[in-house]
């Protein structure tokens, strides 16, 4: 694992790679080993609430804490991420983590420094206190093709808390536990995350910690503890079917619009775009009608089938009478029309199992959608996704910017050693040029001349540059007079 490559991520992109590079692990243990005792204390929570799935009809009496959990907990388990903020905020409330000094905060912008940069954290909510030190942490799910526990940015949100706590506190805190909490819809699973010291210079210095850090996690003991927590998209589609087909089509169509094509075919114009979504959108609703429709009137035909007396009547006219008179006596219907029906019935079910998949294909097709718009979200907030042609405009500026600074640097040591001003012109020559008498070349001149220099310096110019056109020349001979002054002020001062 030391061999890994590190590299600086912001908290909402930290994959089980950043666990792994970075010594980390999570262990899920029970009850008596996270809260570290054999049983737990008797509950503060209305019974209520413990003892009912969905809230109590009338002319049952609740308390008004009793009411909004349960409004709540019904929006968590439709809408998205507002609505699990909501839940989580009001179990907070409830269990009175906000009594004393402490306060619940939503929406926290943290931040720590992980490969020599600094990254940020962003906490879906937190528990502080007065002088500003976070003690909780609670992160919502994380929406992929299937909606995901978020416990590796929790990891994160965790580490940037500890930062920012040793930030306020003289002097700091070597290791802090924090407890913390994910919420995948209103179902939450509890942490006990430890972060030290060494793991934060490690992050700093991209090295590989010696020393393991685990962190504790629960599910809460329920009955169906493998299905706890998860809920993928299509089981979140079966349950909207509850909202009326009208609104789940524009709702989709609008989803799709603002998201979707914009990343996956930006080839596409905006009329195609649109036209494609707009066809898409009907056939999706087509087919939801026809499917309505079809499970209708199969409905009906196996009512109609199926009705106790008409099934009576039927078993004692056979004892009676030959059966093209049985077919005449039931409810009126003659055996061509009974055959018919059934005809009809075979038909519509052949129909609505083509349709059924048809539905699944287009399921398949818009969590493929959801995968792809999600990895383009996160290379665009990541910086990765760069545009055509701008790394060719990126590279010829920097280095105009390079040749500009250090023709600059070249300029002031020539006049700081020499008293020489040189000009750099567009074409790079280090000298300034003037149109000779012929047009085979350019003539080189000093622009201007600084303080100090030797006496005969005007001479040495019009010599060397203007009549001979060479520099070296011209700095030797500058270079043997200074050299030459130098010692006879040695000598002189010898002398002395």
């Amino acid at each position: 694992m030391a061999q890994l490559v590190r590299s600086a991520k912001s908290g909402n992109d930290w994959t089980v790679y950043e666990l792994s590079a970075f010594n980390i692990s999570i262990q899920d243990v029970d009850v008596a080993t996270f809260f570290g005792v054999p049983q737990l204390p008797p509950t503060t929570v209305s019974p209520v609430i413990l003892n009912n799935v969905d809230r109590p009809p009338p002319p049952a009496v609740i308390s008004k804490e009793d009411r909004l959990f349960f409004q709540y907990l019904e929006r968590a388990n439709i809408y998205g991420k507002a609505a699990v903020d909501d839940f989580a905020g009001h179990i907070l409330r409830m269990l009175d983590f906000d009594d004393n000094d402490r306060s619940i905060l939503t929406k926290r912008e943290l931040s720590f420094e992980m490969c020599g940069s600094r990254v940020c954290a962003n906490a879906d909510m937190v528990v502080s206190d007065d002088a500003g030190y976070y003690s909780l942490i609670v992160r919502d799910e994380r929406r992929t093709t299937v909606i995901e526990e978020p416990k590796v940015p929790l990891i994160a949100d965790a580490i940037a808390a500890f930062v920012e706590n040793n930030r306020l506190r003289v002097p700091p805190l070597p290791q802090q536990t924090f407890p913390a909490m994910t919420m995948v819809g209103p179902r939450p699973v509890f942490y006990k995350i430890p972060v030290t010291q060494s793991l934060v210079d490690a992050l700093v210095t991209a090295q590989y910690p010696a020393e393991p850090t685990v962190v504790q996690r629960l599910v809460p003991p329920v009955p169906n503890s493998n299905q706890y927590g998860r809920c993928t998209t299509l089981t979140k589609l079966r349950y909207t079917s509850l909202i009326p087909t009208a609104t789940k089509r524009d709702s989709l169509a609008t989803e799709l619009e603002c998201g979707l094509w914009r990343y996956l075919d930006p080839q596409l114009s905006t009329a195609k775009r649109r036209t494609q979504l707009f066809n898409s959108s009907v056939s999706h609703a087509n087919l939801e009608r026809q499917l309505i429709a079809s499970q209708t009137v199969n409905a009906e035909l196996e009512t109609k089938l199926r009705e106790p007396q008409q099934i009576q009547d039927l078993e004692k006219t056979l004892r009676s009478e030959s059966k093209e008179s049985v077919m005449k006596s039931v409810a009126g219907v003659s055996r061509e029309e009974l055959e018919k029906l059934e005809k009809e019935r075979d038909e519509l079910k052949a129909t609505l199992k083509s349709q059924e998949y048809e539905i699944q294909t287009h399921l398949t097709t818009i969590d493929t959608l959801e995968q792809t718009l999600f990895k383009l979200s996160g290379e665009i907030a990541g910086g990765r996704h760069v545009p055509p042609n701008t790394q060719k405009e990126k590279r010829l500026l920097r280095l105009q910017q390079v040749f500009t600074s250090k023709s600059a640097e070249f300029r002031e040591v020539i006049a700081s050693i020499l008293g020489l001003k040189l000009a750099f012109y567009p074409n790079g020559q280090p000298t300034s040029g003037q149109q000779g008498a012929d047009s085979s070349g350019m003539k080189m001149q000093l622009v201007a001349q600084g303080e100090g220099g030797p006496q005969d310096l005007p001479n040495l110019m019009h010599y060397w540059i203007e009549n001979e056109q060479c520099p070296p020349g011209f700095l030797a001979s500058v270079t043997l007079e200074y050299y030459d002054n130098w010692k006879r002020s040695q000598q002189e001062e010898g002398e002395v």
